[in-house]
């Protein structure tokens, strides 16, 4: 029965020199000796099988490295879902010793150490439904029940480890044989339940597995011992048949010591354990508490003992072993503790030891592996270099010396250290993680061993080959066979495809290419063509008589455009010959007679042959050969192009057929022995998602050096979905050496015939890391290149990078129960300098000069990264430098967007090696697009031509609204491409998935200066609802801002922009409201003239003098309104100045302001304003609409700069107002929300933020990031762009300080209303609230309680929020309640029995009070001028009738206190009866004898005396009144009433 699940992990070290070899065909393997325990740790160990599903436990992936490494304390739980796969029992978690096999018999145990963190949940039959199951191979060779053999439950072993807590050995005793009567071998234990359920096994963790003889019956005669107990020498001679019989006692503890009157050192820092077994039938019941303590005589403090207590406590329910049967207590002493006298104690009530015997004591030596115990170095990789290559690099991931081990000569025999060391310098050579190896000009070739070793004696090699060895050299010079045909040498020419084809040649883009003898040139057949089933896609044909003996095979070299190659795919191509015209062989697909197709290279050339031997009779007799498409299936190029590089013919029928793509030299399978590659845990398992339950199993494979391509042994990790819900799964690999950049990475899969669905096998990727950080993803485009290609059975998943990676994760994202017979063998990289798909060590040009291309100055841009659309004529020089005896490059240009190519052709030169061609963009129609130019010289093997990139940028891009990424820089995030500054007008929508977010240029180590094209652009505009963060960073001309407003209300605004000013806020004339003039035009005089009617715009500023200017007209002509009719207009009662129509006053940095557009005749509900404005003069009108001769002058310095020009961080923001208060307005500058929580953090002294939108309700933060509302709708956390904020302080002040950090900064994708407030995700109020809600004309208004038991029931700054009405736009209704002296919309009281509501209204109407929240059904409404009392348990709505402005007519009375409250003489009663006038009645039967009403600052408005039960039209003010009374029985009493 070979195993198909349980759970993953790996662990291998670095040791040893990387070997090149791909494969090592896993050998048979001598049982190692087990001396005592044997943990299975890593590297030599890995977790084989992992089941998983995500949002089962709290955790995504269990620390499956705390059960593999060298610290035996550390344990983990497993994250399985007890699924039941098919085992007969449901896995938990399997260990394989991928190094070693173990053999059964002679004692040998298998088992793993485990806690139970609530013991009360397992019982003795649960215990019993644990199954251990040994592999071999992944094969079963043995499985039982733990502890026990032949069905019956023999001991129970409870251990501690020093840091207390019971833990329990879940093992099995191994038999020598197995059922078939063979040597029982094995490598892999596996942990299963057939009745555990995930409860339990949430409370469980297990700390490792282990081997071997776990205990060693202590003979204690041999040491001169004494038992300090009435029991006598059972414990002492080491014999497990005597025992001593502990009698019965009612005490709470019972012990026994054994003094060995020395240290013995062959116990020290071993486990001491002590065996009990029944006395009786009855059985032996697990005792409560058992403690082992060790004794150091005389070591302490003034000769005093001292000691190391380990106390061991199992609560197993109903469990009471059998008689026979034995419990064993352990623990192993804290380390460097050495002792001489162990005590064991019996701790607890009435225990039973009658029924116990006290056995024998024992040792246990747990060996740990020393491969253990080593260090991950992580060095860097062996490498090959060319011999003019004189630098190299040495890495680890821990400071080591470096040093040279051995030179060898090439052939890897010869040693040559004496001769060459000198010739070699390594800096430094102290310890260090970098170390830099200079090697003599010239050196000397030869293969250079170095050697690095850290603090602790670990040591790994590198090995740096300089020169190519032999067989290097043998490989580079036969990496083809066969004859490229060449059209004059060879005789031979392209014709038009026969039988009705489709395709003609003039379809092809340089056809000639395909018959110039030259692999590194190409033709291509053009994007977007369907090449239907029996379609000819190119033919060759002598020019005179047939082709000869040397052409037993023939074919051709294609890229395929497929993303994936093997038997199927293979079908869609077939090779027909001809002679005269006639058909005479075809390929037809069948089993034996089909194309042959082999890579140049390994999996990443992507070049293929596509050839067919020729049948022996057909041999001459055929003058023209002919690739067509199979009838089988269409192959769809739609946005692809094939390229055909050449056609071939050859004698040697071997040299086309299938091999291994991996058979190369330094293709390296990524294993433990080969480059001590680890698995990461974390990162292995289901991918993410949710109640899909994934099986990983078997994946020791992927490392135990098992080769990569098996030769068909059934030998790999296989991964699926259960009940074929569609699931994902990653497997990460830390490869163990650092592998620098310029490589291949890839994967190797095993796809059995028989899959149905090829497709399945496509959705899958490469990601690579180094130190964690992503540094590759195929998915993504930071690779250079991925593929998936297949070969017979196997397939390779692939990726080409530039940058040095020390991890790699495949993902297959298309997971499903019909993928478990798929297999995977395995990781493997290899050195690809320049990514033509031949290793380094095979590739012919390996060490060739390099062809380099070099742009120079273009003729109109400033430089090659400013490249413009807009410059029709520019000429694109290039500088190319090739080998010396070159004269003739071929080239092409190749529109990347487009997958088109531009032209193509051969440059020729009179100085070899030097190229001087240009671009002429105006003969070439060149657009806005990246481009690729590739050269090769000609008549060179090259397969991969040089090439190099260059982008000419669009005079206007938008930002995408679904970017993949918040990258400025990313060409695809764009719909027209990455902008530059000097050509590319930028756009960014409102509604955009997410908003750009820059970053500084980072150079590295390099000195490389910014490129112009990265974070820049010439206009930036800003769209309804844009945001951008990191705006300090982006090089731009002129920034542009929309806003939009609906008519007739406030807006708290903040301006957007440097520069701007009140008369900024119009539309023109024309526009009827909205400002449309194109994109990116400068809104002046001529293009934006101003208008004050279309809308008329209120503007207002807080707590400050406002300017208003009265516009006279002066008949002499203009004049400056500096020296005009001027006055200044007082700040009222609510703090906002009144409307003003100054048109010069500038809005600062963070300056908030209020403003309302009102409607007038526009025929529009909202208003769009743009800014900047360019205007130097703006005029005053008069209310006729006319222009007056008063004008203002204005400074545009900075125009259309936003505020983060040259901003220092923090940004610290200074205010001012005209009288001390507790608020103060703050304006947000910036294109992107400030988020609250974090704006308090950094502000401490801020009391709270509110949001204030002029029109209806507050929003209130606390200073503790609790959120309170009084909005029926939204919670607010951030505040947005051009948003301004109330902050509270607690005490009042002229002066306050704000600051502004970077990483309050955050966007807020989605949203296409500037002033929306990002809604709350959760609710961050964990309080109980009461929300009050007052409906009056289709108007709400809300005020919210919230009962916090820290809180004062008096008003305190911070906790509650005074109300903030606007006197200029009375409110419908506001409804509020009252602490102390104050108005609040948002009240935090302790608990309460009484609750005062106000509510003000700008006229009488009727009115419905609603109440939600905390126990609201506890609570009634007091109506004190009716004297009714609503029960809110009945209805929480109640409906008051018509209603005017009153405070402390309602109450909400607490149910049960109505009495206490005396509600029948609770005091006034206030209310407005005509604007400027309000009535005070008595609430009971006494009149009011004395009556006064006073303003919020104390002075006095009104008073009346007399003597009357209702005093009716007393004087009041607009705002806030306080009013005070004093009744016939001379008490006093005090209301608040607002008025408008």
């Amino acid at each position: 029965m070979r195993k198909l699940n349980h759970i993953f992990l790996a662990c291998c070290l670095l040791l040893a020199g990387m070997a090149t070899s791909i494969s090592m065909q896993a050998q048979d393997k001598t049982p190692i000796t087990v001396d005592g325990c044997r943990p299975l740790l890593a590297p030599d160990c890995v977790i084989d099988d992992i089941v998983d599903e995500v949002g089962v436990l709290s955790d995504k992936h269990a620390t499956y490295s705390n059960l593999l490494d060298a610290d035996l304390t550390n344990g983990t739980t497993i994250n399985t879902v007890l699924a039941d796969i098919g085992l007969g029992y449901k896995p938990i978690v399997s260990i394989r010793d991928i190094k070693n096999v173990y053999k059964g018999g002679n004692g040998m145990k298998a088992g793993f150490m485990v806690a139970d963190s609530k013991v009360s949940l397992l019982s003795l039959d649960l215990l019993k439904t644990f199954v251990i199951s040994l592999y071999n191979d992944n094969q079963l060779v043995y499985t039982a029940p733990i502890n026990d053999l032949d069905g019956t439950l023999l001991n129970l072993g409870l251990v501690d480890f020093g840091e207390g807590g019971g833990k329990m050995e879940f093992s099995i005793s191994v038999p020598e044989k197995d059922k078939d009567g063979k040597e029982l071998i094995f490598d892999e234990i596996a942990l299963g339940t057939t009745g555990v359920n995930l409860d339990v096994l949430k409370t469980l963790s297990f700390y490792y597995g282990f081997v071997g003889e776990s205990r060693t019956e202590i003979n204690w005669a041999n040491f001169g011992t004494e038992l300090t107990s009435s029991e006598k020498n059972a414990l002492v001679d080491g014999n497990p048949e005597t025992n001593d019989t502990w009698t019965p006692v009612l005490v709470d503890w019972h012990s026994s010591e054994i003094d060995c009157h020395k240290v013995i050192d062959d116990l020290q820092g071993k486990e001491i354990g002590f065996v009990f077994s029944s006395a009786s039938a009855l059985g032996i019941e697990i005792l409560p508490q058992v403690k082992i303590t060790f004794i150091s005589s005389g070591t302490g403090f003034l000769g005093s003992d001292e000691t190391d207590e380990h106390t061991i406590s199992q609560k197993l329910v109903g469990v009471e072993l059998a008689s026979n049967q034995q419990i064993i207590y352990s623990t192993t002493p804290k380390p460097g503790f050495r002792w001489d006298r162990v005590r064991i104690s019996i701790i607890g009530v009435k225990v039973k030891l009658g029924q116990s015997k006290l056995s024998h004591a024992f040792v246990r030596d747990i060996q740990i592996p020393d491969e253990a115990k080593k260090h991950t170095l992580n060095l860097s990789s062996d490498a090959l270099l060319c011999e003019n290559e004189t630098e190299y690099t040495l890495t680890s991931d821990v400071n080591v010396t470096w040093s040279l081990k051995q030179v060898l000569d090439l052939d890897g025999k010869t040693d040559k250290t004496e001769d060459y060391k000198s010739g070699v310098t390594i800096d430094p050579t102290t310890l260090t993680k970098s170390a830099k190896v200079t090697f003599a000009t010239p050196a000397a070739a030869g293969i250079y061993i170095f050697e690095a070793r850290d603090e602790d004696g670990c040591t790994g090699t590198v090995t740096l080959t300089r020169g190519k060895t032999q067989e290097m050299e043998d490989a580079s010079a036969s990496w083809f066979c066969g004859n490229i045909l060449n059209k004059e040498a060879d005789k031979v020419h392209l014709e038009n495809p026969k039988g009705g084809a489709l395709i003609s040649i003039d379809k092809l883009n340089n056809a000639e290419n395909i018959l110039d003898g030259n692999l590194s040139t190409y033709a291509s057949y053009a994007k977007g063509l369907q090449l239907a089933a029996h379609t000819g896609i190119v033919s060759v044909k002598k020019d005179e008589g047939t082709f000869g003996a040397d052409a037993s095979v023939v074919g051709f070299v294609a890229e395929t455009p497929n993303s994936l190659l093997g038997a199927d795919v293979l079908k869609f191509y077939n090779i027909v010959l001809y002679k005269d015209g006639k058909q005479v062989y075809t390929s037809v697909v069948s089993e034996n007679n089909t194309v042959q197709a082999a890579l140049l290279g390994a999996p990443g050339s992507a070049k293929v042959r596509y050839a067919i031997e020729v049948p022996q009779e057909y041999v001459g007799q055929f003058d023209e050969f002919t690739l067509f498409t199979s009838g089988v299936l269409n192959l769809d190029l739609t946005g692809k192009s094939l390229k055909i590089y050449g056609a071939f013919v050859s004698d040697d029928p071997t040299c086309i057929k299938p091999s291994d793509p991996l058979d190369h030299l330094g293709v390296t399978s990524i294993t433990s022995q080969n480059t001590g590659a680890t698995f990461n845990y974390n990162k292995t398992g289901n991918a993410g998602l949710v109640e899909a339950v994934t099986v990983l199993a078997n994946l020791g494979y992927l490392l135990d050096g098992t080769s990569l391509t098996d030769d068909g042994a059934d030998k790999g990790a296989v991964s699926y979905a259960v009940a074929n819900i569609l699931g994902s799964t990653d497997i990460t690999v830390k490869t163990g050496r650092k592998f620098s950049g310029k490589r291949w990475v890839g994967f190797v899969i095993k796809v059995p015939t028989g899959i149905g669905d090829v497709s399945l096998l496509t959705d899958m990727e490469i990601k690579a890391y180094n130190n964690g950080k992503l540094v590759g993803d195929s998915e993504s485009g930071s690779f250079l290149s991925a593929n998936l290609i297949g070969w017979t059975d196997y397939a390779y998943v692939s990726c080409y990078t530039d940058q040095p990676f020390d991890e790699v994760t495949f993902t297959n994202k298309k997971l499903i129960e019909a993928l478990k017979t798929v297999q995977y063998l395995g990781f493997y990289t290899y050195a690809d300098k320049d990514g033509d798909g031949i290793p380094d060590e095979e590739d012919p040009d390996f060490c060739e000069p390099p062809i380099d291309i070099e742009w120079r100055k273009p003729e109109i841009a400033a430089d090659m990264n400013s490249l413009c659309a807009s410059n029709e004529k520019e000429i694109l020089r290039v500088m190319i430098t090739a080998e010396e005896n070159a004269t003739q490059l071929y080239y092409t240009l190749t529109n990347v967007d487009k997958a088109e190519l531009v032209t193509s052709g051969f440059w020729d030169t009179e100085t070899p090696g030097i190229f001087s061609p240009s671009i002429d963009f105006e003969a070439l129609q060149m657009e806005a697009g990246r481009y690729k130019l590739e050269v090769s010289v000609v008549g060179q093997t090259l397969l991969l031509p040089a090439s190099k990139i260059f982008v000419i940028h669009a005079e206007q891009t938008t930002w995408a609204p679904k970017a993949n990424s918040t990258d400025w820089n990313v060409w695809e995030n764009w719909t027209n491409g990455v902008p530059v500054i000097g050509c590319t007008d930028v756009v960014i929508p409102g509604q955009s998935a997410v908003f750009p977010v820059l970053k500084a240029y980072d150079k590295g180590a390099g000195s490389e200066e910014k490129p112009t094209d990265f974070n820049s652009c010439e206009g930036l505009h800003f769209d309804l609802g844009a945001e951008m963060l990191g705006t300090q960073h982006l090089d731009y001309k002129k920034a542009w801002v929309e806003l939009e407003l609906s008519l007739n209300r406030y807006y708290m605004l903040s301006a957007p922009l440097k520069g701007m000013y009140t008369g900024d806020f119009f539309v023109p004339q024309d526009m009827n409201g909205t400002q449309n003039n194109p994109y990116f035009t400068d809104l002046d005089e001529t293009t934006s003239p101003d208008f004050r009617f279309g809308p008329r715009v209120y503007q207002r500023l807080w707590e400050c003098s406002a300017p208003v200017v009265n516009p006279v007209e002066d008949v002499t002509g203009a004049t400056d309104a500096n020296n005009g009719n001027d006055s200044t207009v007082q700040v009222d009662e609510t703090r906002w100045t009144p409307p003003f129509n100054a048109l010069a006053q500038s809005y600062e940095e963070g300056e908030g302001f209020s403003l309302k557009a009102g409607k007038e005749n526009l025929p529009v509900t909202k208003v769009r304003f743009r800014f900047p404005k360019e205007h130097t003069k703006y005029f005053y009108y008069n209310e006729d609409g006319f222009k007056t001769d008063l004008f203002e002058t204005l400074d545009r310095t900075d125009n259309g700069r936003l505020f983060t020009d040259g901003i220092t961080w923090p940004l610290v923001l200074n205010y001012t107002l005209e009288t001390e208060s507790n608020t103060f307005l703050v304006g947000n500058p910036f294109m992107a929300h400030i988020n609250i929580g974090k704006f308090l953090k950094e502000n401490s002294n801020v009391t709270s933020v509110k949001v204030y939108d002029g029109n209806a309700a507050n929003s209130l933060i606390l200073c503790d990031g609790k959120l309170l509302t009084n909005g029926a709708d939204e919670d607010w956390t951030s505040i947005a762009p051009m948003q301004s904020f109330f902050v509270t302080f607690s005490a009042p002040a002229k002066t306050a300080q704000i600051s502004i950090t970077e990483d309050m900064l955050e966007t807020k994708a989605g949203g296409d209303q500037p002033l929306r407030i990002a809604p709350q995700a959760d609710a961050l109020n964990e309080k109980e609230e009461l929300v009050i809600e007052a409906c009056a004309d289709s108007t709400t208004a809300c005020a919210k309680v919230v009962f916090n038991n820290t809180s004062e029931a008096a008003y305190v700054p911070g906790e509650d929020a005074v109300l903030l009405v606007d006197d200029e736009v009375k409110p419908r209704v506001v409804v509020y309640t009252m602490a102390d002296d104050r108005a609040v919309d948002i009240q935090q009281t302790p608990d309460a029995d009484r609750i005062s509501i106000g509510v003000a209204m700008s006229k009488a109407a009727p009115l419905t009070l609603k109440f939600t929240g905390r126990a609201i059904s506890q609570w009634k409404l007091y109506d004190a001028q009716t004297r009714h009392l609503y029960d809110l348990s009945v209805s929480d709505s109640v409906s008051l009738g018509r209603v005017d402005s009153n405070a402390g007519r309602f109450t909400l009375v607490k149910a049960g206190t109505e009495d206490k409250l005396n509600l029948e003489n609770q005091g006034l009663l206030v209310s407005r009866t005509a604007p400027g006038a309000i009535t005070v009645a008595s609430a009971d039967q006494l009149p009011i004898k004395h009556c006064a009403v006073y303003a919020a600052d104390g002075h006095l408005i009104s008073q009346w005396e007399g003597e009357a039960m209702s005093v009716e039209g007393i004087k009041a003010e607009a705002g806030v009144n306080m009013v005070r009374a004093i009744k016939s029985d001379g008490s006093s009493y005090s209301q608040k009433v607002i008025c408008y």
